[in-house]
């Protein structure tokens, strides 16, 4: 009697199954190579990782760079502080320069006008003006505009 054996793959056949498994190797590793190269965009090109450093190194590194942020953030808050510390110090008014003082007793006495220097002040009416000789030899002013030109 004849054995029973498993019946033989034809060539035809193996080599569908053949063309099969490579083509899920190759989708498989094309999803895979997909998941790593949109891995690798996330990664800044700046980083660390893409510089070939260690894991150690890289934390290091991570370490330095927010040290460094927290070191400007300090300096920035300081040049505030400098800033507003000098505008607290500074005199609102610009200095005047006066005169010095002169302690002598003499100087501060102010010494009286002569008498022919001293105006009066006081008007004159018009109709009193009209005839003093010497107001009424004077031309009249010219009559001035309804606006003045600044």
């Amino acid at each position: 009697m004849a054995s029973a054996s498993p019946p033989q793959p034809t060539p035809y056949a193996a080599l569908l199954r053949w063309r099969l498994e490579l083509r899920g190797l190759r989708d498989a590793a094309q999803y895979r190579a997909g998941h790593l190269s949109e891995a690798l965009k996330k990664i800044p090109v700046e980083s660390p990782l893409h510089r070939g450093l260690s894991a150690e190194a890289y934390e290091a590194d991570c370490k330095l760079a927010v040290l460094n942020n927290e070191l400007s953030e300090v300096r920035r808050q300081l040049r505030i502080l400098e800033k507003n510390s000098a505008a607290r110090e500074a005199p609102l008014d610009p200095p005047v320069n006066l005169p010095e003082r002169v302690s002598s007793p003499e100087s501060e006495v102010l010494p009286e006008p002569p008498a022919a220097a001293v105006v009066d002040t006081v008007p004159v009416p018009v109709a009193e003006a009209k005839s003093d000789p010497v107001v009424a030899t004077q031309p009249e002013p010219p009559a001035l505009p309804d606006y003045v030109v600044r």
